[in-house]
């Protein structure tokens, strides 16, 4: 290895200018795709962040009324690869104190239920549990806000009591005059649940400023039993389908809401212009590989004397690879710390400037690497 060390240093730091615009010409190619990459990465993310959603999935559904089946149409459609039914409402909510179920409205809290397939809802992303375990199908069993378990002091493993509102009786216009027809409900149905984790602040555990409980969807049905709910569907698509696709075959039957987080960057004209920059950024890579593997074999052309010279020393074929294989790997690392570094900085003028994949606007201060694509 000290021949092979000694020749190519040797023949590096002999012709110096060949060394510098091959390292240059290898750098530039990386420091290209490193820029194009980084630049789509961070404005995908930036026009990420300026939508708030509470929901991990790509489209929230309703399907028309009288529809049979919901959730069994929309998973024959053609990209789905994940559905999940739930509703949402208020409830009263109040802990369980020592065992003893309290009564009194004055200890109720209005809060925000969310009732959701507890077997669907981990693929979606529509939560994340930071204390505690996930919710089982069918079990009685509470996710609690951050907020909501910090204000009532509860913790995995307490319980509590949810209550749907108590219903008002119905009004209606008799002889000109507004009167109550029949009775409401002087006390509503109250249950008692197993607070089974507490949510991180994101996804569902940041709505109703983290003032959200969770149960499983057939366990809300029972809640509410008697009263009307509106189920409604949140989908995940498979990555390969586009969006617009998936959003085309809900037809007639479905009405459908975007989740606008997830949208960004899946336009068909937004991708079409994506996908052609970075082609070109992997071009870029390619000529980058082409100037080494031509440096390389244009040093070899050049030093046919001085391989014969060795051979005739008595110097192996691997040991002679091995020179044009040290100065390979001194050319491409040196090029790649440069064409990283360059292409970071580029990266970075470049979305200052407001120059994205996604068009060209106010500058993006916010700046990420994405370290493994690089």
């Amino acid at each position: 290895m000290g021949l092979a060390l000694q020749t190519a240093c040797r023949s590096l730091l002999g012709r110096p200018g060949r060394t510098f615009f091959s390292i240059l010409g290898v750098a530039v190619g990386i420091a290209t795709v490193v820029g194009v990459f980084t630049i789509d990465h961070v404005s995908v993310l930036d026009r990420t962040r300026r939508f708030s959603g509470d929901f991990g999935a790509d489209l929230e559904v309703r399907p028309r009324r009288g529809l049979f089946d919901p959730r069994g149409e929309l998973l024959a459609l053609k990209g789905v690869a994940g559905v999940a039914a739930f509703f949402q409402n208020d409830v009263r909510f109040r802990p369980v104190i020592d065992g003893v179920k309290r009564q009194g409205d004055d200890e109720f809290r209005a809060v925000r239920l969310v009732a959701l397939e507890a077997a669907s809802a981990p693929g979606l992303g529509a939560y994340r549990v930071e204390r505690g375990r996930g919710l089982e199908p069918g079990a009685r069993g509470v996710l609690l806000g951050q907020g909501l378990a910090e204000a009532f002091a509860l913790e995995p493993g307490d319980r509590c009591v949810l209550s749907p509102p108590a219903r008002s009786a119905r009004s209606a216009c008799i002889d000109g005059v507004l009167q109550n027809v029949g009775e409401g409900e002087s006390l509503a149905r109250e249950d008692v649940f197993l607070v089974a984790g507490i949510l991180a602040r994101e996804g569902l555990g940041r709505s109703s400023r983290s003032e959200v409980c969770i149960v499983d969807y057939d366990v809300g049905l029972g809640l509410f039993e008697g009263a009307h709910v509106e189920s409604r569907y949140w989908l995940r698509r498979e990555n390969e389908v586009d969006l617009e696709e998936l959003e085309a075959g809900l037809g007639r039957d479905f009405t459908f809401e975007r989740n606008q987080r997830k949208a960004v960057g899946q336009m068909a004209d937004e991708r079409a212009f994506r996908n052609g920059v970075r082609l070109a950024g992997l071009f870029a890579l390619l000529l980058g590989l082409f100037v080494i593997f031509h440096t390389l074999s244009m040093s070899l052309l050049e030093r046919v004397r001085e391989v014969g010279t060795l051979h005739s020393l008595g110097a192996t074929r691997s040991q002679i690879a091995r020179v044009f294989f040290v100065e390979a790997c001194f050319i491409a690392g040196s090029a790649g710390a440069l064409g990283i570094g360059g292409g970071l900085a580029f990266a970075r003028g470049m979305l200052l400037l407001g120059i994205s994949t996604l068009g060209v606007g106010k500058p993006i201060v916010f700046f990420e690497v994405p370290w493994r694509v690089v």
